[in-house]
């Protein structure tokens, strides 16, 4: 671990620049620009998923979910 920094990939780390660079703003053809796709295809189908914010946000609406359905069953022992 260098500098505090945990040891990764080169294809984690080529992941984690694409996220970064979609949450930084930068549009497809700048990520594909910065990994040195040959075209934007390969970009969108293997690093095209979404930054960790929107994963984030996608997981928190997800829990919000479960736990207003969780409120709304009434659970009854399973006889024995």
């Amino acid at each position: 671990m260098a500098l505090g920094v945990p040891n990764i990939g080169w294809h984690s780390f080529r992941h984690t620049v694409s996220a970064w660079g979609k949450e930084a703003g930068l549009e497809l053809e700048e990520v594909k620009t910065l990994l040195r796709h040959e075209n934007l295809a390969t970009t969108s189908e293997v690093y095209g998923d979404l930054g960790m914010e929107a994963k984030r946000r996608i997981q928190q609406q997800l829990v919000n979910f479960v736990k207003q359905q969780a409120t709304r069953i009434q659970y009854r022992p399973v006889p024995t």
